[in-house]
């Protein structure tokens, strides 16, 4: 099956449209199990996007990509948000990439911890309350440094 698989309803701009903005349209022909995980991932959200949803629901979508894809994968997925008026619920626990890209988070432990900012919620006490006693919080400051 292609890229996409059948389209019914979806517009050839619209898959035009997302595959280029995904960096996939190279892909089109190519099957799903011969891709990389970050290509997969990125034909996975073109597939959902050419429907115009108004929420995409991603569980851990940094699972099977390697640092640099995850990166990508995020900034695509904010440019998505700001461009298409999308909300994005992602469950993830890698926390550097929650700081930098997540606008809200809502922490759970068999019950509701902290939601908020996550400058703001995810102090060391919320994340001991979240991970356990032997928690560390590194600070990343822009530019690198620590």
């Amino acid at each position: 099956m292609p890229l996409l698989g059948a389209r019914g309803a979806v517009t050839d701009a619209a898959v035009g449209h997302f595959t280029d903005a995904l960096g996939i349209a190279a892909l089109l022909d190519k099957r799903l199990g011969v891709l990389s995980g970050g290509q997969l991932k990125r034909a996975l959200i073109a597939r959902a996007m050419v429907t115009s949803p108004r929420l995409l629901l991603l569980d851990e979508p940094e699972a099977g990509i390697d640092v640099g894809g995850e990166q990508t994968l995020y900034e695509i997925l904010a440019r998505l948000v700001a461009h298409h008026g999308l909300t994005a619920l992602v469950c993830s626990h890698e926390l550097d990439l929650v700081f930098r890209y997540a606008h809200q988070v809502l922490c759970l432990n068999r019950r509701l911890q902290c939601t908020g900012p996550p400058g703001e919620v995810l102090t060391a006490d919320a994340l001991e309350q979240l991970y356990g006693p032997v928690t560390a919080l590194y600070r990343h400051r822009p530019g690198g440094g620590a």
